[in-house]
């Protein structure tokens, strides 16, 4: 699984197998406090990923994972252990019904549309199982290619080892409209086998493809009162 750390500073880059970590530069000051960041007058620093299995390469041509109204597809993803929140889901967007005009989808042409984002708990079984938020409405109007980061109004506490045995959790979507959005798939080897559908039947696994949803997770929610915290952004213009 690929992770990319958010980093909105110049800071140092350290590689280490693979991984990007960041290191804090000395002028800032920051006391290192379990998995956060603490500046003593100015509060906690947030600590944030993207986790994802695709490559970021959608294909020419691109391919594309999409289906019905009520079509419901999921991706699996195991948070690392600093991670209690899921805070955003990334889509690469492909809308497969803006340049089909057959059928029922001809109504749905050069626009898109609404689908529903989900957060999943693990079943018994390694499938998606009972959600984990109330389901988040997309809004339409957004780009028919490429990523829509969308921000969840309430991030999903993941930190329940009972419910999410291993920090493992499912992000996807559920399409309300035939065909639209179509979820950009990756089809690069290995394939991951992280992906799965569902269409009214059970979920089956998707062994083709990654298809590209990402998840963002981090150490606090959004809007977190009593920790104050705050972007490298924000820690960087207090000592312009």
């Amino acid at each position: 699984m690929k992770t990319y750390q958010h980093q909105l500073l110049p800071l140092i880059t350290i590689i280490i197998v693979g991984v990007v970590t960041t290191a804090v530069p000395v002028s800032l000051c920051l006391a290192v406090t379990g998995e956060q960041l603490h500046h003593p007058e100015y509060g906690y620093v947030t600590r944030d990923t993207v986790l994802a299995w695709d490559d970021g390469e959608n294909g020419i041509p691109p391919v594309v994972t999409g289906g019905y109204e009520g079509t419901k597809i999921a991706v699996k993803f195991t948070a690392p252990s600093w991670a209690y929140y899921v805070t955003e889901i990334h889509y690469f967007i492909q809308n497969q019904a803006k340049n089909d005009a057959s059928g029922g989808v001809a109504q749905y042409k050069q626009q898109t549309l609404p689908f529903t984002a989900w957060v999943w708990k693990p079943d018994g079984g390694g499938l998606p199982g009972e959600p984990g938020n109330s389901g988040e409405d997309s809004g339409g109007g957004y780009p028919d290619e490429g990523w829509l980061e969308l921000v969840l109004s309430q991030a999903v506490d993941i930190s329940d080892g009972a419910e999410y045995p291993g920090g493992i959790f499912f992000v996807g979507l559920e399409i309300l409209h035939d065909f639209n959005p179509s979820i950009g798939v990756d089809l690069s080897p290995p394939v991951d086998l992280m992906t799965y559908r569902n269409e009214g039947t059970g979920w089956d696994q998707l062994i083709y493809a990654d298809a590209m949803i990402r998840a963002v997770v981090s150490d606090t929610p959004t809007g977190v009162e009593d920790l104050t915290p705050m972007t490298w952004s924000a820690i960087k213009s207090m000592y312009k």
